[in-house]
Formats: structure tokens, sequence, C-alpha cells
């Protein structure tokens, strides 16, 4: 008998990559990290160190229209990936209430820029890949 798996997330996540930078509230070195998903309450970043759960990080999102400072604490850390990078879960604990609005508007404005490479290519592009496009340019892309 198979297992039925609960969704325990209230937002939906989606799979964009996202310039970000980090640091963890009891140290000043600020590092760069992109999403690989990400939701209106936390997300999945690829990090560069290894970190613990629990830890407090302040992340540095860059939208394209402003950028956002949200505390956050670690839920998960999956170690020893093949790319020498850590993946961590996160649950967004303080954010500012226009970053859920500016949130599905970039949602939204990378979803219309995946049709229109669609459109142009004549074949199938994947929400990351339009994502990465769209963040090309952003002043926190690395």
């Amino acid at each position: 008998m198979g297992e039925i798996f609960e969704e325990r997330r209230r937002f939906t996540r989606y799979p964009i990559y996202c310039p970000t930078q980090y640091k963890c509230e009891d140290s000043t070195p600020r590092d760069s990290a992109i999403t690989m998903n990400m939701s209106e309450g936390g997300g999945l970043i690829a990090i560069r160190r290894d970190i613990s759960v629990d830890s407090g990080l302040i992340f540095r999102f860059y939208f394209k229209q402003q950028e956002f400072l949200i505390r956050s604490r670690v839920v998960h850390v999956q170690h020893g990936l093949e790319n020498g990078l850590y993946n961590i879960g996160v649950e967004f604990l303080e954010k500012s209430p226009d970053f859920t609005l500016n949130f599905y508007d970039e949602i939204e404005a990378v979803m219309l820029l995946q049709r229109k490479i669609k459109e142009a290519r004549g074949q199938d592009v994947t929400m990351a890949e339009a994502s990465m496009k769209w963040y090309s340019d952003a002043p926190g892309w690395q």
C-alpha cells in the first residue's frame, strides 16, 4: 500500500531563480545565493556554505522594481550536493507588507516572459529558464 503524502506548505512554490544575498543574523559578512523555488512564505535557496537548522538569516531579494529585506529561519539543509552548494529551506518570518504584492507581480512577469519566449522559439521553456532571463540584468545578479 502506498502512503498518501500530505502537503504541509501554505503557499504555492514557484520554480524561479531569483538573485539574493544573505547574512546570518549573528555575523556581518554577506554572501550571494540563488533561489531554486520560492513562495510568499519561504523558499529553497542554494548557498555556498554549510549552515545549521534554526539559524536566523536576513535575505535581500532583488525584484525588478524593488528590493526586499526578509528575516528568515532555516528549516532544513540538504548537505553534500555535487556542485558544492547547500540547498536550504527557509521560512520567511518578517517581511514588508509590499513583499507579497511585488512577489506575485514578479511571478506574473516571469510567466509572461515564459510565454513570449515560447512563442518566439516555437518550443517550451521552463519557468526556471524564463526567470534566469528575467533576472539577468537585476542589480544583485552574480
